[in-house]
């Protein structure tokens, strides 16, 4: 199975802080991996490795078979359209609506607009959004900002999602959320990195989980026992 994300002896040290210390892994087409850990752990900044938002100490990150240190920017802009992706601190464009917003994730000619009209609302009813499609996002509250952003993930198709903290700031949506994310992981194969703190919900959705933990990632059992990745100092 060729991967679509291949970190392989990653270390990154941020503000004198040792977040990642010889961290592999490596997630395959349409598999789906949660690492899951304290809050300042360094999660999210692994995700953001991932993406080529930032380099590592040492180490390399490859994203759809291609070395990102060894891309310029126009080539990991080109990469990160291929993915699909949320992060726990928001980036919906203030001043334009749901739909606007959403309408940003899609590049297509005009001729094709009206068959992407239909997956938006699509995309709109499945995850509990369509209602808001007119709403400016300044208007939305933090919940419903944060599934808007979740949705708008997913509605390019893309090959790799990787979302940071879905859950954790709807808890009372956590069932409805993780209904969305099986139905589009599970029932539509794609693979899929959930940077989560909600351990029960990673283990249901994901087939890989990991603990990320002092700079190293450990393999967690269903059982929660854990053990250090082969390759992982």
């Amino acid at each position: 199975m060729s991967a679509v994300l291949d970190l392989n002896a990653v270390s990154l040290i941020v503000s004198g802080q040792r977040l990642l210390d010889n961290v592999s892994l490596q997630i395959g087409r349409a598999e789906r991996v949660a690492i899951i850990g304290a809050s300042g752990v360094g999660k999210s900044m692994l995700m953001r490795l991932a993406l080529g938002l930032c380099e590592p100490l040492s180490g390399s990150a490859t994203l759809f078979g291609e070395v990102l240190a060894t891309c310029d920017q126009h080539a990991r802009r080109r990469l990160r359209r291929q993915c699909g992706v949320s992060f726990q601190g928001g980036s919906l464009i203030r001043g334009l609506t749901v739909d606007e917003n959403l309408w940003l994730a899609l590049t297509a000619p005009a001729a094709a607009r009206p068959r992407l009209r239909r997956k938006l609302d699509r995309i709109g009813f499945e995850f509990g959004i369509d209602h808001l499609f007119a709403t400016p996002v300044d208007a939305l509250s933090q919940g419903q900002a944060r599934m808007v952003e979740i949705a708008r993930a997913f509605v390019h198709d893309p090959e790799f999602v990787l979302l940071d903290g879905p859950l954790e700031e709807m808890p009372a949506r956590s069932a409805f959320l993780e209904k969305q994310l099986q139905r589009n992981t599970v029932i539509r194969p794609r693979a899929m990195l959930l940077i989560t703190q909600n351990e029960d919900v990673a283990f249901r959705v994901c087939e890989r989980v990991y603990r990320l933990e002092e700079g190293r990632l450990l393999a967690q059992s269903a059982g929660r026992s854990a053990i250090a990745v082969p390759g992982t100092s």
